[in-house]
């Protein structure tokens, strides 16, 4: 199975059994997410928000050309599900949906995109990666016009403080508009926020019942509650109201639970309020744009 290898059994035995948490060597073994409160994801074809959709066109997928088939027309993606590939119960939203890749990235110029620092670390990753648009749920083929090669990293930063790459890619992207930043302030606690992105290699989905938990005394990054996995590790992180992308996606509490009683892993849900909450790279700390 291609992903199980993203699933690690950690060292921490308590009633409910074994704990699971998502880890990719490409990924960094902090790459964590969860559900806080009620899963509010939603598939970005079929969301309610005009707008949240429209922006959803400009959100990629990073794709390992070692899963990828080439056919005349485009790229044919893996066909293990989420049950397959990470070990879920049947019962888990999306279990039966394919799971294609492995990280999210964002248009933010006419051919340069930005992901997180983890999931674009060498030009080792930015030969043996593609990144492709239009991967939503029903799709078992993306054209050859939304498959994009990584050309260059322009700026990459793994560090304590920030996360984050901008990638050129081999072409200029057609028909998809860069996303709209914030150029200088902050976002302030408790504004709505939206993430859309690809939790666990999912089809892309939008999450908008997000927030800002805490600003913190930081020029790097904020912690907020939305509900997102590993895959979503370089989504863009948009302010409800201005529809500006706030910062992206990077690390956060971990995915899932094993459910000892089914032998799966379910989603480690978190009351509001609770649990570690997620790490968002603010994007006025990114250089290269």
């Amino acid at each position: 199975m291609r992903n199980l290898r993203k699933l690690v059994v950690l060292s921490i035995c308590s009633g409910s059994g074994f704990l699971y948490a998502n880890f990719s060597g490409s990924e960094g073994s902090q790459d964590w997410k969860v559900i806080y409160g009620a899963d509010e994801r939603v598939d970005a074809e079929l969301h309610s928000n005009v707008n949240l959709k429209n922006l959803s066109h400009s959100v990629a997928g990073r794709l390992s050309k070692s899963v990828a088939t080439s056919s005349d027309t485009g790229v044919v993606l893996p066909t293990e599900t989420l049950q397959e590939s990470m070990g879920v119960c049947q019962t888990e939203r999306f279990s039966t949906q394919k799971t294609a890749v492995e990280c999210t990235g964002f248009l933010v110029g006419a051919d340069l995109l930005v992901t997180a620092g983890h999931c674009m670390k060498s030009q080792s990753d930015c030969e043996q990666n593609l990144w492709i648009f239009g991967f939503v749920d029903g799709v078992s083929e993306v054209k050859n016009a939304d498959v994009y090669s990584c050309k260059e990293i322009v700026s990459q930063e793994l560090s304590s403080v920030n996360d984050f790459a901008v990638v050129r890619l081999d072409r200029t992207v057609e028909g998809r508009e860069p996303l709209t930043l914030r150029k200088e302030g902050a976002v302030s606690e408790d504004t709505t926020l939206a993430v859309i992105g690809h939790p666990s290699g999912l089809p892309l989905k939008i999450d908008d019942g997000g927030k800002v938990r805490q600003t913190l005394d930081s020029n790097h990054y904020f912690v907020a509650e939305l509900d997102t996995y590993g895959g979503n590790s370089g989504s863009p992180v948009f302010n409800l109201e201005t529809l500006e992308v706030e910062g992206i996606l990077v690390r956060g509490e971990r995915d899932y639970v094993w459910d000892s009683a089914e032998s799966c892993a379910v989603s480690n849900v978190c009351d509001s309020g609770s649990c570690r909450g997620e790490d968002v790279q603010r994007i006025t700390a990114v250089s290269g744009l």
